[in-house]
């Protein structure tokens, strides 16, 4: 069973063990909402992250905040409960959508939060009862941030915190 590990949105970059030097990346990248990308060869990306030192900066301070994603998304699928879960991965989603209604199967949130889809049905009808969220056929709006905040572990705001600092370059809060 596929399990997700991590989140990239407008502030990030795929493939990039690729483009620091290994030439190569065994992850598997899904588009998970519709949106635009930008596809930059690697040449292109290695040669402004040698001769630009902000540029750099960014790129290793986004390296950073995605290790600190990975190793707490592990942690948090081991010791939080599902719900707990959830919460926190539409609000990661939320932060990298531009509105507050997104396309998500319950068959890809259940990849996100490495469950089947009974457990995910269950974990949305309660988010959608306290009034966090409406959700019909892959679509999900959040109605109340700040109680799905409040639903949410403690990762999604030590998460949050680090993208902030790392990769300064907007905030939804």
């Amino acid at each position: 069973m596929p399990v997700e590990a991590a989140t990239i949105g407008n502030e990030g970059a795929a493939k990039l063990p690729s483009a620091l030097g290994s030439g190569t990346a065994s992850q598997e990248l899904i588009g998970q909402v519709t949106g635009e990308m930008i596809a930059v060869p690697i040449e292109t990306f290695t040669k402004h992250v040698q001769e630009e030192d902000r540029f750099r900066d960014l790129v290793y301070g986004y390296v950073e905040a995605l290790v600190v994603q990975i190793s707490l998304t592990a942690a948090c699928n081991a010791v939080h409960h599902v719900n707990q879960r959830c919460a926190r991965w539409l609000l990661q989603t939320h932060d990298r959508v531009a509105g507050d209604t997104f396309g998500l199967t319950q068959e890809y949130l259940g990849v996100m939060l490495g469950v089947q889809r009974p457990s995910v049905s269950i974990a949305q009808r309660t988010l959608r009862e306290a009034g966090c969220i409406t959700f019909s056929r892959g679509s999900i709006t959040v109605v109340d941030r700040e109680g799905l905040e409040a639903a949410a572990c403690h990762c999604y705001e030590m998460i949050r915190a680090g993208y902030s600092r790392l990769v300064p370059l907007r905030d939804r809060r």
